[in-house]
């Protein structure tokens, strides 16, 4: 390409690659994670948008591969779950999982005790973490925090990441960005 012309859209499309949180970004936050409200015509743009990029557009998301399904069936589309603990690289293809450790029963137990004892507050669980949101009880963000760093205090296999209103525990080295560069290293 000379250097001093610009690519056309259509050339940069055909190189580009899309890649889209789904809470707060395709869909609103809500009260709750089951609450959430998918606009009737979002998997229709969505398909469209990925029939123009020729099928490069994946969703990488903290919810489960089958949660995202489930919102945008009928459309299945490359997909990043779990920050990216599961990995669905081609939308006819299998779901993948990394190793996993295995979450503390008695972290499961404190943040579900929490949770029924703090109204507001949801004991999210799932298949390798777990979550406490607290967006109806939103004083209750800092106490949470520190109950939460005090119970996983230094476990090497797990982190705690704030989220918006929610605290997460997760595998540690798991995240978004480690999510979508599995993803590049496919065509």
């Amino acid at each position: 390409m000379e250097a001093s012309r610009l690519p056309s859209p259509c050339e940069v499309l055909s190189r580009a690659a899309v890649f889209l949180d789904f809470d707060g970004t395709l869909v609103d936050l809500a009260l709750r994670p089951d609450l959430v409200a998918v606009p009737h015509d979002l998997g229709r743009d969505l398909a469209a948008v990925a029939g123009r990029l020729d099928g490069a557009l994946a969703i990488v998301s903290g919810r489960t591969i089958a949660e995202i399904d489930a919102f945008l069936a009928p459309l299945r589309l490359a997909t990043a779950g779990e920050h990216g603990l599961a990995l669905r690289l081609a939308p006819s293809g299998p779901s993948l999982r990394g190793a996993m450790p295995a979450l503390p029963g008695a972290w499961r137990d404190a943040a579900a005790a929490w949770a029924a004892k703090t109204p507001g507050v949801i004991a999210e669980q799932k298949p390798a973490g777990m979550v406490l949101h607290y967006r109806m009880a939103p004083e209750t963000g800092p106490m949470l925090g520190a109950a939460m760093a005090e119970l996983v205090g230094g476990a090497p296999a797990f982190e705690l990441m704030a989220a918006s209103a929610a605290w997460e525990v997760r595998p540690r080295g798991t995240d978004k960005g480690t999510a979508v560069a599995a993803l590049m290293q496919e065509a």
